[in-house]
């Protein structure tokens, strides 16, 4: 399949002749979301992103959900490679499978982006994804079936700005409709605030807010949704 090997071809490049050393960089949060007649649930997700050489990274994450929808929620893979040293230019690439137990839903996407840090504390990034929703209530557990009665392709878009960046402190705002797990619908509008504070050397807690922008009517902004999260990150 097309979405696998373009992210084996991006954990590859630029791998031969690297000095730096290997990291790994984990991270966790507890979560709440709440739709108003959606869904409202309670999320505990996990991931880790694996600096394997100086310009290639890996990257993964898994999500359960309890209360509405309860297993799993997300789940994906990604790989990143650093293509210009200016500015940051990086590709970017990854799979993800997002399912519904209660609506016996699912859905499989993937995503390929180009990312950059235009300056330093913004990083910016625009791509595109395929989407392919599963209504079968046999299928939509599998994250190979891509066969869908509605596929469709998705700008993907970030916007991440830290205007806080001190010894111990962070805190940045962005907007962006695609993550690590999951990728918004069009009609939506995510953005947010995410603050970080190092309590140990090497891990810090982390804390975000977050909501769906769905129209402007008046003047008037219509926050649909409440995303919130409470976590830890580190490096090793």
């Amino acid at each position: 399949m097309l979405a696998w090997r373009l992210l084996v071809v991006l954990a590859t490049v630029f791998a031969a002749g690297s000095a730096e050393p290997a990291r790994v960089r984990p991270d966790a949060y507890l979560g709440f979301r709440f739709e108003p007649g959606v869904e409202t649930k309670l999320v505990l997700a996990g991931g880790a992103a694996w600096d394997f050489v100086e310009r290639a990274s890996l990257f993964g994450g898994l999500a359960l959900s309890a209360i509405d929808n309860p297993g799993v929620a997300h789940y994906g893979v990604g790989a990143s490679v650093r293509v210009f040293d200016r500015a940051d230019v990086r590709l970017q690439a990854q799979v993800n499978h997002d399912e519904w137990s209660g609506w016996q839903a699912g859905e499989n996407r993937a995503a390929g982006m180009v990312a950059a840090e235009p300056l330093r504390g913004l990083e910016l990034g625009a791509g595109m994804a395929w989407r392919a929703p599963i209504y079968d209530p046999g299928q939509y557990h599998s994250p190979f079936n891509w066969s869908s009665d509605a596929p469709e392709w998705n700008l993907v878009y970030r916007l991440d700005w830290m205007f806080v960046d001190r010894e111990r402190y962070q805190a940045a705002f962005w907007f962006a409709n695609i993550d690590r797990l999951t990728i918004h619908n069009p009609q939506q509008f995510p953005a947010g605030l995410r603050g970080s504070y190092q309590a140990w050397p090497r891990w810090r807690l982390t804390a975000q807010v977050g909501t769906d922008i769905k129209g402007l009517s008046a003047l008037l902004f219509a926050f649909t949704e409440m995303d919130l999260r409470l976590g830890v990150s580190g490096e090793l």
